[in-house]
């Protein structure tokens, strides 16, 4: 009901869905996105489990003769890209300028796929200490990728777009293996630092993924870390995510 008869959905792919807007210009069409985005923040149930939606929407705009449909797609993907960057449950209208930030992105996703390829993807260690004994207790095993000619790069910059494009259970793999090793390594290295303990984050692809289990297993045997000495740290928002899924694995 939040799309006009006037206008003509159609889906394109797996996760997009186009409206088309016969008239009424630039309000129109933002009054068509305010709606689809405000509809789409209500939950809704399925199988008895609530559910929700976060929508992304980018407008553009043609002009008879002079925008070709290719066009018209190409510059609302773009606008919808950069609606997904700047938060979710938000809609944003095609700018020109808005191509070198795809362009940047493009080059990022390229060079993070090449950085996965390359070893590339390092780990720094955050000290957990004990606030009463003023012992350290643990370390937290924080993922940095090297990136060359631009240094060290924080997960915040990279790791939502590795999720998104699929790289984030190899890379959390690489993560998960340089920790249990770096940590076994320092137990035997260091008197007293027997019982450390390394936590590690999962992403929720990580979560979600079938072989998770089997290759926390193997990783741990193959560190010689005691399964008592690892945490693996999980979010409420990567849970809830893919929560069958998340359940499952964790239930393995």
């Amino acid at each position: 009901r939040d799309v006009r008869l006037r206008n003509v959905p159609a889906r394109l792919g797996r996760h997009g869905v186009a409206v088309l807007a016969a008239d009424g210009g630039a309000g129109e069409a933002a009054r068509v996105a305010e709606r689809l985005v405000r509809a789409l923040e209500a939950p809704f149930t399925i199988d008895g489990r609530e559910m929700s939606v976060h929508a992304s929407v980018g407008i553009a705009l043609g002009r008879p003769g002079a925008t070709t449909v290719d066009e018209l797609l190409r510059n609302a993907d773009v606008a919808m890209y950069s609606a997904k960057h700047g938060g979710k449950r938000r809609f944003t209208a095609y700018e020109p300028k808005m191509h070198a930030r795809i362009r940047h992105r493009q080059e990022l996703v390229t060079a993070l796929e090449r950085a996965v390829e390359r070893d590339e993807i390092g780990v720094h260690y955050q000290p957990i200490v004990n606030l009463e004994t003023g012992a350290m207790v643990a370390v937290e095993a924080l993922a940095r990728w090297d990136r060359p000619l631009h240094g060290l790069i924080c997960p915040d910059a990279f790791i939502p777009l590795a999720d998104e494009i699929g790289l984030m259970v190899g890379i959390g793999r690489s993560v998960l293996r340089q920790a249990c090793g770096q940590a076994r390594a320092w137990q035997a290295a260091f008197a007293g630092r027997e019982d450390l303990r390394v936590n590690v984050n999962l992403s929720p692809s990580e979560l979600s993924d079938p072989t998770l289990v089997a290759d926390v297993e193997r990783i741990l045997r193959d560190s010689g870390l005691a399964p008592d000495r690892l945490v693996l740290e999980i979010t409420e928002s990567g849970v809830m995510r893919k929560p069958d899924e998340a359940l499952a694995t964790m239930a393995t």
